[in-house]
C-alpha cells in the first residue's frame, strides 16, 4: 500500500464519520415546524448530504464498499432513532410521514449517485 491508498483510505473513514453526524443531525431537524406547517428539512439535509458525501466517497476509492461507507455511516443512527425510538423509548418516528421520506430521499439520491457511474477519476 502506498501513501495516496492510505490517505485514501483515512478519508474515507473520516467521511464515514461524517456520515454518523449527518444522521444525528438528520434526525433532529426532522421534526421542525414552520408556523403550523410540518416542514421535513432533516429529509432535504440527508439527501443533500448523502449524495455530496457518495461523490466524494467515489474520488477516493474504486471499490463499490468503499463508496457507501459514508451512507451506513448515516444510516446507523438513523436506525437508532427510528427502532429504539426517543427519550422514553417512545417510538413516534415510526408513525410519522417525515420517517418514510428522511429514509427515501436520504437512501435513494446516494444510490441514484451511485449507479449514475461517478467513479474516481
Amino acid at each position: 500500500m502506498n501513501a495516496g491508498q492510505l490517505v485514501d483510505r483515512v478519508l474515507i473513514g473520516l467521511l464515514t464519520v461524517v456520515g454518523f453526524g449527518l444522521g444525528i443531525v438528520s434526525v433532529m431537524f426532522l421534526d421542525c415546524y414552520v408556523g403550523s406547517a410540518a416542514i421535513p428539512f432533516g429529509a432535504i439535509i440527508a439527501a443533500v448530504g448523502n449524495c455530496t458525501l457518495r461523490l466524494m466517497a467515489g474520488w477516493h476509492t474504486e471499490s463499490a464498499r468503499g463508496r457507501f461507507l459514508p451512507l451506513v455511516g448515516w444510516a446507523v443512527p438513523v436506525a437508532i432513532a427510528v427502532l429504539w425510538g426517543g427519550p422514553g423509548k417512545d417510538s413516534m418516528f415510526v408513525q410519522d410521514w417525515r420517517v418514510i421520506l428522511l429514509l427515501v430521499l436520504g437512501i435513494g439520491g446516494a444510490m441514484i449517485v451511485g449507479w449514475n457511474g461517478h467513479r474516481r477519476t
